[in-house]
């Protein structure tokens, strides 16, 4: 799937009609940034993709509930009566073997009571197709699921969730679900329950139908408060999805105006506090350093040249010539002399200048002390360049700190945007604690419904009197329990093959990803839960918390890319707030292997905080385009240029 342009009209900040042309121009050139600041529109054109594609069926709404809320807030409020919003969407897929060009446009009327309706149109290859049009929902599906498009369109909140290990188990499920096509396994098994049950009931007298008349009223309460329940989540989940929204929102006008919260600050507090103890330990390390043998790598070629020379080795063949001259030099002389008392004197003499000769010798070779503190060297070396490594991230990272430190306001800030604030913030809070009794609720309710129905199903097979349709009914009921059973096999086998599959691809992608090579030597998916556990160098567990924060957006990021590999779909990645939480050299890494690497098309939506001088270098090579938001603050709308393929800062 390759996405050729996105078009918003009066959309969110956008007045009018804005293009944003999204084709790479080469292979080589596979990415198009988009450069604004906080608040301008990056948000609106990632989420106009979803809305364009897939309307109330896109993941933001769960079973579509709040949709209609949203559109009030999505459609420009200083739209005239007499325009529509709308988004267009062009894309390119390959069906059959040959390439198609399809234009999906979603658009939005407000009637004069405040009512909305929604119009979809779909093109293909120029010419509007009414069938493709009544089935776009379908199609969509087929090429990229709803489920898997949370993984090709994100932002930076939603890497914060996923490197959350609470939530990524059930977001790993449901791409898993999706990838393998589970959800159609676990609806055929209900179905053959639903066929079970229907011929039981077919069977029973009109006397049995009265007895248990009670259980499967009492069966079907408990599955329309399960289903109440599903509903009223799906709403609880796009309250606190908008709740998340408008806190970041809220946060950003805050920041824009001068301010920032009082629980950001004590938040910054705290991260500096654990930021200053780690740096603490880290110069401690550097101080052993110091007292010990690092001091010597300074003259490391020097210590191994000494080593290496032992003047002791080769001497000990020339000692042995001096020995034999020596021994012929006194029988010549004593032949000579004819004096038995003068070659012992003579014989004695040389030998002590011999012993003499080796003691001064093995004076000048190196203590065995040297060589062992040579040999000690290369591990010495390795840990002080990890020490300095991390003292120089501790470092950063209390220099980041500060800098976010110094933006904030007086700790009495009470102006409207910090009011505002603390109302979003109240509200996410309240929110997430309705989410969390309704999943309670909702975990309790289909127990019971579990209870219910099994009671329900123990009844109908006790009251099945007809000697035939008892026999039909359990013929029926055990083809149907050999079949659920088989479904549960191929179920699992796909879990535990896939699994298995997944976390390799999430070890590779990371390790390619993390600059500490032996930290995390490997990843591995549960196969029944779908939680991912870290194992470090020497093969034991690795508790997620002992990643630093971008490490944890490391690993959500190489979730991502390797369920997108597990795929097997060319799909397209857009992204927003790309790089939040990542160190310089961590930026580097995802910038030169992640964004250029990890599709044939990446859009990243970023701050010019973000694309640092540094990121900008790397990737200008493979940037294709460049579009700036500038947002018109006097005429509260923002518009849409391109200026070419250098990645410049953003404009205000």
């Amino acid at each position: 799937m390759i996405l050729k342009s996105v078009t918003v009209q009066n959309v969110g900040v956008y007045r009018g009609r804005h293009t944003l042309e999204l084709a790479a121009p080469s292979r080589t050139k596979p990415v198009t940034a988009v450069l604004a600041l906080n608040g301008s529109g990056k948000t609106t054109l990632l989420e106009s993709l979803r809305m364009g594609l897939y309307g109330r069926r896109s993941p933001s709404f769960a079973n579509g509930r709040g949709y209609e809320r949203h559109l009030k807030d999505f459609v420009h409020r200083g739209m005239p009566s007499s325009e529509t919003a709308l988004v267009e969407v062009e894309l390119q897929v390959r069906t059959e073997g040959v390439l198609h060009t399809f234009l999906v446009c979603r658009s939005w009327s407000v009637s004069e009571t405040g009512a909305i309706a929604e119009a979809l149109t779909v093109h293909q290859d120029g010419a509007v197709d009414p069938t493709l049009s009544d089935t776009w929902a379908e199609t969509i599906e087929q090429w990229l699921p709803a489920q898997l498009s949370l993984f090709c369109f994100f932002d930076g909140e939603q890497l914060a969730a996923l490197a959350d290990p609470a939530q990524s188990q059930q977001v790993l499920q449901d791409a898993v679900r999706t990838l393998l096509g589970l959800d159609l396994v676990d609806q055929l098994a209900d179905d053959l329950k639903i066929l079970e049950r229907r011929r039981k009931e077919k069977a029973l007298g009109d006397e049995d139908k009265i007895a248990i008349a009670p259980l499967h009223e009492a069966a079907e309460a408990t599955d329309v408060r399960v289903q109440e329940l599903v509903l009223e989540r799906g709403g609880l989940v796009n309250r606190a999805e908008r709740a998340r929204r408008e806190v970041k929102a809220a946060t950003d006008a805050l920041q824009a105006a001068g301010g920032a919260p009082d629980a950001q600050r004590q938040r910054l507090l705290a991260q500096r506090d654990a930021a200053a103890a780690h740096s603490m330990a880290q110069e401690r390390l550097l101080r052993e350093h110091a007292y010990g043998l690092a001091p010597l790598l300074l003259v490391k070629d020097a210590l191994q040249r000494f080593g290496q020379h032992d003047p002791l080795v080769g001497s000990s063949r020339a000692l042995a010539e001096l020995q034999s001259r020596d021994l012929w030099l006194v029988e010549q002389l004593g032949k000579l002399a004819n004096d038995a008392k003068l070659g012992k004197r003579l014989t004695s003499l040389l030998q002590r200048d011999r012993d003499s000769r080796l003691e001064q010798l093995a004076a000048a070779a190196a203590p065995p002390q040297v060589a062992e503190a040579v040999s000690q060297l290369p591990g010495v070396e390795a840990t002080l360049h990890a020490n300095l490594h991390a003292t120089r991230d501790a470092a950063e990272r209390l220099d980041q700190i500060d800098r976010e430190l110094e933006r904030l306001p007086d700790q009495d800030d009470a102006s409207a945007p910090h009011q505002v604030w603390q109302s979003s913030v109240v509200e996410q809070s309240e929110a997430d604690a309705a989410l969390a009794a309704c999943d309670l609720q909702l975990t309790q309710a289909r127990r019971l419904r579990e209870d219910a129905s099994s009671r329900y199903q123990n009844a109908l097979e006790k009251n099945v009197r007809d000697d035939q349709a008892r026999r039909e009914a359990g013929l029926i009921s055990s083809r149907s329990d050999e079949l659920r059973g088989t479904l549960g096999i191929f179920r699992t086998a796909m879990l535990r093959r896939h699994a298995k599959r997944l976390g390799d691809l999430v070890s590779e992608c990371f390790a390619l990803l993390h600059r500490k090579e032996g930290m995390v030597e490997a990843i591995r998916v549960d196969p029944e839960t779908l939680a991912m556990s870290l194992v470090d160098g020497g093969g034991a567990l690795l508790p997620a918390e002992r990643l630093s924060a971008g490490e944890r957006q490391l690993l959500a990021i190489s979730t991502i890319w390797a369920i997108l590999r597990a795929s097997g779909r060319p799909l397209p990645l857009v992204i927003d707030t790309p790089l939040g939480r990542l160190d310089s050299i961590h930026r580097s890494s995802l910038v030169q292997r992640f964004f250029v690497g990890a599709s044939h098309q990446v859009v990243l939506l970023a701050t010019d905080t973000e694309l640092d001088d540094a990121v900008r270098a790397d990737l200008t090579h493979a940037t294709g385009a460049t579009y700036h938001i500038e947002h018109l603050t006097k005429e509260a709308r923002s518009v849409l240029r391109k200026t070419g393929t250098v990645l410049q800062g953003a404009q205000s």
